[in-house]
Order: structure tokens, then sequence, then C-alpha cells
């Protein structure tokens, strides 16, 4: 995606224009005069009818109408996200707002390194136990089935390796994976 503007003319950091920070912003200029600008948002989750209209709102009543920063003519919006809600990508291109999506491996690669860092000290029926407990919604198990199903040794164990934590939750005990 080509808009025109060079390295320079494009800022390093979100940059407030009228009270809006805005994660995307890139300025032309010639002898002092604005030609075009872009302003944009980036979001790591995906964009749903919410979060478009808060975009959209804010530039149509704050930067559109009060600070005359925008021009519909002569600059472009952009919203990168990693994907859209059907009623999101309405929204915004209603608003002539240009959609861009990514896939942010670095998140994914990271995430996949920490799941892997939690079950790198353990032996092969701590990590089944473990992988258990966390396949389950919310990452915790009846203590009971896991001491039937494994043994209380071994749920002392992942205790004391920090992997999980032992809650009460009303009447009974259950394991949790532990939050790092």
């Amino acid at each position: 995606m080509n808009k025109g503007f060079k390295r320079g003319e494009i800022a390093n950091e979100p940059k407030e224009i009228a009270g809006y920070n805005f994660d995307i912003f890139a300025n032309k200029t010639e002898r002092n005069q604005v030609k075009k600008r872009a302003f944009g948002e980036i979001k790591s989750v995906v964009c749903n009818k919410g979060l478009a209209e808060v975009f959209t709102d804010w530039i149509n009543n704050q930067v559109l109408t009060k600070s005359l920063e925008y021009e519909r003519e002569r600059d472009y919006l952009l919203f990168i996200a990693p994907d859209y809600t059907p009623e999101a990508q309405k929204v915004l291109e209603s608003h002539q707002v240009e959609c861009l999506t990514y896939k942010d491996v670095t998140v994914d690669n990271i995430l996949n390194q920490i799941e892997e860092e939690k079950v790198k000290d353990l032996t092969k029926t701590e990590k089944k136990a473990f992988d258990f407990i966390n396949s389950a919604r919310t990452k915790c198990r009846s203590f009971n089935k896991m001491v039937n199903l494994y043994s209380r040794e071994l749920m002392e164990n992942l205790v004391k390796k920090g992997k999980v934590e032992i809650k009460k939750r009303g009447k009974t005990n259950v394991v949790c994976i532990k939050k790092q």
C-alpha cells in the first residue's frame, strides 16, 4: 500500500491531534502547506463495531468538525487489525476508512514460547496432567479428580514447581494453572 508518503513524513510514535492519540500519522507538506495526511488506528484484537464507532466518532466529532486537521478530499483514514466483524467493516467503510489486516506472527511466537517454557521442566506425566488442567475452559480441574487420575504427590510436585495452585472453590478444592 503506497499512499505517497516518504519515511520521514511518517511519525515513529503515536501522535496526539485534537485530543486523540493516533497510532498512525503521516504528514506530507510542500512549502509549509499540507498536501495530504494519513490518520490511523492499530488494534491487536479483532475490530468490532464498538471499536470502529469510537474511531469514526472521534474523527467526525473531534478531528473533522472542531480542529480542521482532517480534510476528507485530501487525507486518508486507516484502521489496522487482525480481522474485522462485518458490522465493524461496514461502519469503517461508510466513513471512508481503509481496513487493513495483519497476522501478528510475533505475538503467536511469543505465546508459543511462553507455553513451551511453562512445561519444559516437567516430567512426561506432569506435562500430561498440566495439559489436562490447561485444556479446561477455566484452566482449573477438581482436585479430587486430578488425584484420582494422577496422584496427590504429582499435584504437590506441580505446586512446588510453581506450575499450578490449589484453590478453594465453594466446598471443594480445585487445581488451577498458575498465572505467570
